[in-house]
């Protein structure tokens, strides 16, 4: 713009020298014209002077015409040569005066057209100006607004941070409570099992063997003695929060049990686990050439002492009719489908339980920060087990039916879920442990 603004300027100074210049010129013509007028002025006087000294001489000497009339001749012609260049010098000026005023007119008009365009450049000087100060304003207006959106920015990114360290920390704190409580309960598991079993023998009236007096070679850590017969019931878990080798470690106590394949032992040998470890064994039952084992967990110790029990009731095996052998059979055999379909529910319903947890931890912060207060105010009271009380059959189906009858109430199908349930396979089919292992290898 400046640019422009002296280019325009510097075409009106060199349109001002060309008019000085043309001026001067034309000025010095006339003026060269009027001198050249004057001087011819000057010759006609001088011409008309000599004109009346030769008529004077030629009063004077009248008798020398011919010389007069030369002479005379003579004037007349460059009298005749001056009024031609007279009249040649006057159109010269009237020339010179017509292109003065044309160049008078030009250069006015472009005077006029150079100060309108000057103008024009000032009016478009003074709306850019207006335009750049006006973009002035909106860009600190929208540096102001961009730095107050990066300050908001940075202010949720902080608080997104803290919210995902907030949940890093209490995943990690709930991690952490969850393998000190879970290596809490497995460090207590001998000494749960120990008591929970003299807790059961003594309700049901079995001897219980404690391991100092266990009559053969082996120190189980439990044993008990029905019929003339010990059977062992040994306590297993697992060393640490990883429960990879745990597999590998029962079947190394399994095979180790053949120290108690004795006479004198009954050949089912129980080795009692964590309820929170059994799904990490595929094979509850193994079977050795001498003995059986079992892997249960400690909620199967009752309703498998309380089956034994019952054969008890006979002094000797021999005398038990087939009827009632039939019926021993059959009541072992859905005591043990009855625990091992609790054990697979149980840990079926542990693992949706986890999932739903882990989904709960999803919530917004707000929202999971309340629920985990109530969360820490609650405590669940199951009902207190007491000794000498026994459980009787009858009332727990009094409160099966009124929980099937508050299920009616909320329109829960009951029988539904059950049938559910039922259509879970116990134990695989071929193919589907061949499946199983070929997705454990490629988990692996």
């Amino acid at each position: 713009m400046n640019l422009e603004a002296m280019l325009i300027a510097a075409a009106c100074v060199a349109v001002a020298l060309t008019y000085y210049f043309m001026d001067r010129r034309l000025t010095a013509a006339l003026q060269a014209f009027n001198e050249e007028k004057q001087r011819l002025g000057m010759e006609l006087a001088g011409a008309t002077a000599r004109t009346e000294a030769l008529t004077r001489e030629k009063a004077e000497a009248s008798t020398d015409a011919a010389k007069f009339a030369a002479a005379s001749a003579q004037a007349m012609g460059e009298l005749a040569q001056i009024k031609e260049r007279h009249a040649a010098l006057s159109a010269t000026n009237e020339v010179l005066l017509k292109t003065k005023d044309e160049s008078e007119a030009l250069a006015e008009s472009r005077v006029r057209d150079l100060e309108k365009k000057l103008e024009d450049l000032r009016a478009e000087k003074q709306a850019l100006s207006a335009r750049v100060s006006a973009d002035e304003a909106s860009k600190q207006q929208r540096d102001k607004a961009y730095d107050e959106k990066v300050v908001i920015l940075n202010n949720v990114l902080q608080q997104r941070q803290q919210e995902l360290d907030r949940e890093r920390l209490a995943k990690e704190q709930a991690e952490a409570e969850r393998l000190r409580l879970l290596d809490e309960t497995w460090q207590r598991h001998e000494s749960a099992v120990e008591e929970r079993m003299k807790l059961m023998c003594q309700r049901q009236s079995i001897d219980y063997v404690p391991k100092e007096k266990f009559p053969f070679k082996g120190k189980p850590d439990n044993c008990v003695q029905i019929c003339g017969e010990h059977i062992v019931f040994d306590s297993k878990s697992p060393a640490g929060d990883d429960l990879a080798n745990f597999p590998n470690y029962i079947k190394r106590e399994a095979e180790a049990a053949k120290k108690y394949a004795v006479e004198g032992v009954k050949t089912d040998i129980y080795l009692v686990v964590p309820s929170n470890a059994i799904h990490v064994i595929k094979d509850t039952f193994l079977n050795f050439a001498k003995y059986r084992v079992h892997v249960i967990t400690p909620d199967a110790v009752e309703p498998i002492l309380i089956s034994l029990k019952k054969i008890e009731e006979y002094e000797f095996a021999e005398k038990l009719s087939p009827e009632n052998r039939e019926k021993i059979v059959s009541v072992l055999g859905k005591f043990a489908h009855n625990m091992k379909r609790k054990v697979q529910i149980d840990q079926f319903m542990a693992n949706e339980t986890i999932a739903l947890l882990m989904d709960a931890e999803k919530l917004p912060a707000d929202i999971l920060e309340e629920a985990q207060k109530i969360e820490r105010s609650s405590m669940l009271n199951p009902p207190q087990e007491r000794r000498n009380k026994m459980i009787g059959a009858t009332d727990l189906a009094k409160e099966a039916q009124k929980l099937s009858a508050k299920g009616a109430g909320q329109e829960i199908n009951m029988e539904v879920k059950a049938n559910i349930l039922k259509s879970v396979p116990l134990h695989k089919s071929p193919v589907q442990l061949e499946l199983s292992d070929t997705a454990d290898g490629e988990q692996a």
